[in-house]
């Protein structure tokens, strides 16, 4: 078909006075998207050719007046589906479901869409399209500036609700990756959330805590930096504990870069320093959060121990970075150590600074026992620790052990009995 005539026909499929039946023709003479896209948008549009048109072209069937029509024709399921999504998104998840409609649906695509372009849309039916829905749907719907600016208004009045939030923990996540709303807005609705309350898939949760590593090492002002910090420790605090286990999961891409201990480092000093400010229920509710930043902290250096098969000077670098970082307490207290007890790690550890072989004792790097044998490095390392301890307080709660048992080991944790 030459240029002119498209043209022509383009025209005409615009013109509002254009009759039903010449709209239909011109939607089956030509496979033009710009004619018929125009024909999908003409209020004279006849109901068939908008059934058709509707799963080629939904922004502008939902947008064209006549739609209406086609719940004349409510005898086909799918129109009456696809009306009654876009025209109550709440009364349609309650009526059909949520999984059964979006995510397991052929049709999910376009039910998606119709909701998300609904002048109903209400919050907790965006939280249903960002959970179940296909992600597509939603990017497509996302390029729609009317539907984009609602989402947005949406997720914005929702956060000055401060009882609780809308959305789960990954629908804020895709909003965020989809800029949707600013960092800085994300933190704020991350803020509804109860402590240890919610998680959010592998996939979710890794791209965010990736992102977030990205910009911190890009982050040049330490304001800017304090904030990455205080928005993932609140990432942190929110999610359930398991989903540590994320953080140390190479599948998901998780980047072990040379600020990757600074920041969990950094995390774990806010989320011990929030815990302390808090009544006893929240430092319980926290308590699985700090041992597992304390085990991501422990498991990351022994894997760079090894790789690097580290001195001295590996240990006292450690012990300094903990100082630095002020985590010295938070992880003797969680005591989740290396095992630093094979000899070649023992004689390296003999070489260290006092302040770094008590740090690696009360944390466990040693173990909780060692046999009374001045031949054992352990014993003589504990012994030199506790004689030093002895010398300057006298018996006090400081010295790693204060008897020997029948069996005659010494235990610095109370968990070690001899029989």
């Amino acid at each position: 078909m030459k240029k002119q005539q498209l043209d022509e026909l383009l025209n005409e499929a615009r013109d509002e006075s254009t009759t039903s039946q010449q709209l239909t023709n011109i939607w089956y003479s030509t496979k033009s998207s710009r004619i018929r896209k125009a024909v999908a948008s003409n209020p004279n549009a006849s109901p068939v050719v908008l059934r058709t048109a509707a799963r080629l072209y939904l922004d502008e069937v939902l947008s064209n007046p006549g739609f209406e029509l086609i719940k004349l024709f409510d005898s086909d399921p799918w129109i009456t589906k696809l009306c009654e999504a876009y025209e109550n998104p709440n009364e349609f998840f309650v009526k059909y479901g949520k999984y059964s409609t979006l995510g397991h649906s052929m049709d999910g695509n376009i039910l998606t869409r119709a909701i998300l372009m609904s002048k109903n849309l209400t919050p907790e039916a965006l939280n249903c399209c960002l959970a179940y829905g296909q992600k597509p749907a939603l990017d497509r719907a996302l390029k729609n500036k009317q539907v984009f600016e609602n989402v947005r208004f949406l997720v914005k009045e929702s956060s000055k609700n401060n009882s609780y939030s809308y959305f789960d923990l990954g629908s804020l996540l895709i909003l965020h990756s989809r800029k949707v709303i600013s960092t800085e807005e994300l933190h704020s609705c991350l803020s509804q959330f109860g402590f240890a309350s919610t998680s959010a898939s592998k996939r979710c949760y890794s791209d965010f805590y990736v992102k977030v590593l990205g910009e911190y090492q890009q982050e040049q002002s330490p304001q800017g930096q304090e904030f990455l910090v205080n928005l993932l420790s609140r990432f942190f605090m929110i999610s359930r504990g398991h989903v540590f286990s994320f953080l140390r999961d190479k599948d998901y891409g998780v980047i072990s870069s040379d600020n990757f201990l600074d920041l969990v480092a950094r995390c774990l000093k806010h989320i011990t320093d929030v815990s302390y400010k808090r009544n006893r229920e929240v430092k319980n509710l926290l308590h699985e959060h700090k041992k597992r930043l304390v085990g991501t902290i422990f498991s990351k250096t022994y894997d760079k121990f090894i790789r690097n098969n580290g001195g001295s000077e590996d240990f006292d670098a450690f012990f300094a970075f903990c100082k630095e970082h002020e985590i010295i307490d938070t992880v003797i207290d969680y005591n989740r150590g290396m095992n630093f007890r094979g000899k070649q790690w023992l004689e390296k550890i003999k070489q260290t600074s006092f302040d770094t072989k008590m740090f690696l004792a009360k944390s466990g790097c040693l173990g909780d026992w060692a046999p009374v044998m001045d031949s054992d490095d352990r014993y003589r390392i504990f012994n030199e620790l506790n004689e030093s301890i002895y010398a300057k307080e006298g018996v006090s709660k400081n010295l790693l052990f204060s008897s020997c048992s029948l069996r005659k080991i010494v235990s610095i944790n109370d968990s070690t009995y001899a029989f």
